[in-house]
């Protein structure tokens, strides 16, 4: 029998069923287009109707929640109907459905159904995919502990610079000309992480951020020569530290304080044994004859050992009476170097961790 047939024989009048027929059209078009399913189910918990299911319908339909479903899943589910069967109102729970080897979390709401005498004979559940959602929420966590731990270090670093600073400042006007110097470092590298999203960042343009200004005013006479280099959050933020006291030190004292000096940064992958380490030399030549320090101070220690201890590395600082030189080792968990990474599609370096931000555009104050 086709539509026109029922409309003609319908008691309840063509006008009512055409209605009817078009909201049944609208509610499949919208469905279909969605991440919501919907299902009916008697009170002995076996489905009678479902719709815009993951699953065929002959897969649901007169079964249980116990035989669809896995077992943490169904007994979620099968008290949210009971509940819902019992009390009235719109009862809600979330779970989590193994699908397609991932994982796929569903907010589902259950209200009971009755007729027109108020006898109750089953259950009409929606069913969200909120599986996106989860996924920010998940990622989210991390990031506010991430927050979280760089708020402390943060805090810890500040301390060190501050009470350094103070210790081997011989008055206020120079502790603040120092304290505030070392804070704008500080705050450079901070651009650089948050920028890419506490991502890596190129060895390259964490030298580049700290000696962008002595590099435009002294042209040609700051070189970098290495490969490209990664360096994770915390390698960021020692190593800019660094370089901007040596930066700094070398514009007072050192090579970039007369006209014929020079600094050349250079970094090399070595192995030692099958483990990659990051070298990195800072080198100053044509300056004025060094002598080195009378005591030392927040940059001595800085560049001794706190990026070695950091880094799990090694440092030595040379006062050459040629010039200064400042060589550091970075150890494998601080750094990425494509010539180091498996050559696989899931192994390329940055790749996994990047097409996840990617997803989730993930964009930070």
């Amino acid at each position: 029998m086709n539509v026109e047939k029922i409309l003609e024989t319908c008691p309840m009048g063509k006008a009512s069923l055409a209605e009817l027929v078009d909201e049944v059209q609208r509610f499949r078009i919208a469905l279909s287009q969605s991440n919501i399913s919907v299902f009916h189910h008697d009170t002995q918990g076996k489905c009678t109707w479902s719709y815009n299911c993951l699953l065929e319908k002959d897969q649901v339909l007169g079964k249980t929640d116990e035989q669809v479903m896995p077992a943490d899943a169904a007994a979620i589910l099968s008290a949210l109907k009971r509940k819902a069967l019992k009390e009235p109102g719109v009862h809600e729970a979330e779970v989590s459905i193994e699908h397609d080897n991932q994982t796929l979390w569903c907010l589902v709401k259950a209200v009971r159904t009755s007729d027109e005498s108020g006898n109750v004979f089953g259950t009409t559940s929606v069913s969200f995919d909120i599986t996106e959602r989860k996924r920010w929420e998940t990622h989210l966590k991390l990031l506010m502990r991430e927050v979280n731990h760089r708020s402390r270090n943060q805090l810890a670093v500040l301390t060190s610079i501050s009470s350094y600073t103070c210790a081997n400042a011989t008055d206020m006007k120079e502790f603040q000309e120092k304290f505030t110097t070392r804070i704008q470092c500080l705050a450079k590298t901070n651009e650089l992480i948050t920028k890419d999203h506490w991502s890596e960042t190129s060895l390259e343009q964490t030298l580049e951020q700290q000696l962008a200004v002595y590099r435009q005013n002294q042209p040609g006479k700051i070189k970098f020569r290495g490969e490209e280099v990664l360096l994770k959050p915390r390698a960021v933020q020692s190593l800019g530290l660094a370089f901007g006291e040596l930066s700094t030190n070398s514009t007072k004292y050192g090579a970039l304080s007369v006209s014929t000096g020079c600094v050349e940064i250079s970094w090399t992958i070595h192995n030692i044994g099958s483990n990659p380490v990051l070298k990195i030399t800072w080198k100053e030549t044509g300056g004025p004859e060094v002598v080195p320090p009378e005591k030392e101070g927040f940059g001595s220690l800085l560049l001794k050992q706190v990026v070695a201890q950091e880094l799990d590395g090694t440092s030595e600082l040379t006062f050459s009476a040629s010039g200064v030189i400042w060589k550091a080792s970075i150890g494998q968990n601080n750094f990425i170097h494509s010539s180091h990474q498996p050559d696989s599609d899931e192994k390329k370096p940055f790749e996994k961790e990047n097409k996840l931000r990617q997803e989730l555009d993930l964009t930070l104050a």
